[in-house]
């Protein structure tokens, strides 16, 4: 009974199976729907199924590089937990640890309602994302953003793409102005190229030593600025203290 109902459940799969190369994106990607069955034998053996007959599985064994190998295996000599089962559903991979996983999860279909669920809800953020306006980047936000990379990743430099998913997340990507705000902030960075805080190599971009000094700099004024508008906030108060003192003394004077 047991391999009755692996022989019918794998043969029904197998009907649906994947071919050498699957498309990783696009409309093309979204299509696909097919599946691979894996038997693991021990824990460096593994071979792809191609057919189950009444008491065996027919397949090709990895070689170390390939499935290449012809390989014959009793049904009787793996267990449910040596059934792997990789599922290629649209753009997700979803993968099934052993035969009764697939059984409860496969057949009742959850992993693939919570994808579902799970894609309308990206859909519903990137309509709402793509619907606003990218936040502005100042040019010294940026040069301070390029610089906790800097310290954060161990002196690494940084692309384009990655520094533009580290501003706006991966929604990017998707959002209509894209081109936009990336040819905007591939004009920030170059003119830190030509002011000297940054420099480029392999087309990534990593801060140099000046980078502090402007940053330091720049919040040295920033800070100037703020003192000498909290000392005109603290003159003005004053001023006003010392009108309502001299228009109470002459209040006062006026009444006795």
């Amino acid at each position: 009974m047991r391999n009755f109902i692996i022989r019918k459940v794998l043969n029904r799969l197998l009907i649906k199976a994947c071919p050498k190369r699957i498309p990783p994106s696009g409309e093309k990607g979204k299509k696909v729907n097919c599946y691979n069955i894996f038997i693991s034998e021990d824990n460096r053996s593994m071979t792809v199924v191609q057919k189950v007959t009444k008491t065996h599985f027919e397949g090709l064994k990895w070689d170390g590089e390939y499935f290449a190998i012809n390989n014959m295996i009793n049904l009787n000599s793996i267990k449910m937990h040596n059934i792997k089962i990789n599922h290629d559903f649209g753009l997700y991979n979803i993968h099934y640890n052993s035969f009764l996983d697939y059984m409860i999860s496969g057949f009742t279909k959850i992993k693939i309602v919570k994808i579902k669920i799970q894609s309308a809800f990206n859909k519903s953020n990137q309509y709402i994302y793509n619907k606003k306006k990218f936040v502005s980047i100042d040019r010294l936000d940026l040069l301070r953003i390029l610089v906790d990379h800097y310290l954060k990743s161990n002196g690494k430099a940084i692309g384009l793409i990655d520094l533009m998913t580290e501003l706006h997340t991966l929604r990017w990507i998707l959002h209509p102005l894209k081109d936009k705000q990336k040819t905007k902030i591939k004009f920030l960075l170059e003119s830190f190229i030509n002011s000297g805080e940054v420099i480029m190599t392999n087309n990534k971009y990593i801060v140099k030593a000046k980078s502090i000094a402007t940053l330091s700099n720049y919040e040295e004024s920033e800070r100037r600025h703020k003192d000498n508008k909290n000392m005109k906030r603290i003159m003005i108060v004053l001023t006003l203290i010392l009108a309502l003192s001299s228009v109470l003394q002459i209040y006062f004077a006026y009444i006795n």
